[in-house]
């Protein structure tokens, strides 16, 4: 095994192999060497694949096992770190990564004699900006039946941006160049955060979002509107989980365009303004017809009983008749007769008897044939210029 001075952790990368029998020692030369040229092998592959140069040298600095050889089972994991250096220099741990997981599982334990339980993740994962400032492109995929509980580690979120990406390459039709937080020309997925929800079957709420080919970032509207256009259940094969509801939705609603708001605030005002007038006008036209009506009614057959009345009162008594019928008279109380201020009644001459002797005798004894002196109803009938009082 070439030995050489190991470089920093961001051109390092992490391999785990599983089913390791336990009489292995992992801590042997011929073990390391062993995998060495597995991870050689399976590196030039890949390079080959991209037509690339082959001159490189793979180099393992640390082999390592969880669980104590006292404790171990049959067989354990076993984890790999390892590097990568050309005729330039040592590879970014990530671009090393990128490569080998062009490899499926199958072929990646074919290469290094054990089956894999990870093929390559990098130590260091560039970061994009995750500020709040920016969470207006945030969006969000809620996945179902995630019983792994290593969600938190930066391991599985590069897992899961990795089939992100894959969702996005199949929507523009460019799966290869997305890559997680690659240099400006390409496309990048970053998880922000991973969290589990309440819920049954084991829910899992993924926040992520997607910067362009010159580093701007998506809006979530787009990045939800491109996730959305492929079908839940491909979605689902591709995460390796299934999804509730719907594939994506950003996290932070979007704000109504102002015309919206206003016409939505004009059906608000029309729906509740309207009905409110209605019931008005409808208690207003009960009140005119039950109440006013009787009143309205009330007039004309009030003045049609009194017209009647009046046809069938009799004639009324002159003032004067009146007076002079009652000369002489006196009830319980003594009543003077009190003639106002006002135009003075016309003398009434003393009958004499004519040269024959004979009185003359009234034309009509109608006077001497009305009502009763004392009825009300000649009283009420009396001149305005005469008041009775009593003595």
């Amino acid at each position: 095994m070439s030995v050489a001075p190991v470089p920093n952790y961001k051109f390092q990368v992490h391999s785990v192999l599983q089913f390791v029998p336990s009489h292995l020692d992992v801590r042997v030369c011929s073990f390391s060497e062993r995998v060495e040229r597995g991870l050689t092998m399976a590196y030039a592959e890949v390079r080959r694949r991209s037509n690339e140069s082959t001159n490189f040298s793979v180099h393992i600095s640390n082999i390592t096992t969880n669980v104590p050889k006292a404790q171990r089972q049959q067989k354990a994991p076993v984890d790999i770190t390892f590097y990568v250096r050309d005729a330039g220099g040592y590879l970014r741990g990530s671009d090393v990564s990128g490569h080998l997981r062009l490899l499926n599982m199958v072929e990646f334990s074919f290469y290094l004699g054990f089956p894999v339980l990870q093929i390559a993740e990098p130590f260091h994962y560039p970061e994009l900006n995750v500020t709040q400032l920016l969470r207006s492109s945030w969006v969000k995929t809620v996945l179902l039946g995630v019983l792994d509980q290593r969600v938190n580690e930066r391991t599985f979120q590069a897992k899961m941006e990795r089939r992100l990406a894959l969702l996005l390459g199949e929507v523009l039709g460019s799966a290869r160049r997305w890559k997680r937080a690659t240099s400006v020309g390409n496309n990048s997925v970053q998880i922000v955060r991973t969290s589990r929800t309440e819920g049954s079957d084991h829910p899992l709420e993924m926040v992520y979002f997607m910067e362009g080919p010159s580093g701007e970032r998506v809006p979530a509207a787009s990045t939800s509107n491109m996730l959305n256009q492929l079908d839940v259940q491909r979605a689902a094969i591709v995460l390796g989980y299934r999804v509730q509801g719907v594939l994506a939705q950003p996290v932070e609603k979007m704000a109504a365009p102002p015309s919206e708001t206003q016409s939505n605030n004009m059906w608000i005002i029309v729906g509740v303004v309207v009905p409110v007038l209605v019931v008005i006008i409808i208690i207003i036209i009960l009140y005119w017809k039950l109440c006013r009506t009787d009143k309205l009614e009330f007039q004309p057959d009030a003045m049609a009983a009194v017209q009647q009345r009046q046809k069938l009162q009799a004639p009324s008594v002159k003032g004067f008749d009146f007076a002079k019928l009652h000369l002489g008279q006196h009830s319980k109380d003594d009543i003077m007769v009190i003639q106002e201020p006002g135009p003075l009644p016309v003398p009434v001459k003393e009958v004499t008897p004519s040269e024959n002797g004979d009185v003359p005798t009234p034309k009509s004894k109608t006077s001497s044939t009305k009502a009763s002196p004392g009825s009300p109803s000649q009283r009420e009938d009396l001149p305005v210029g005469w008041r009775l009082h009593g003595e």
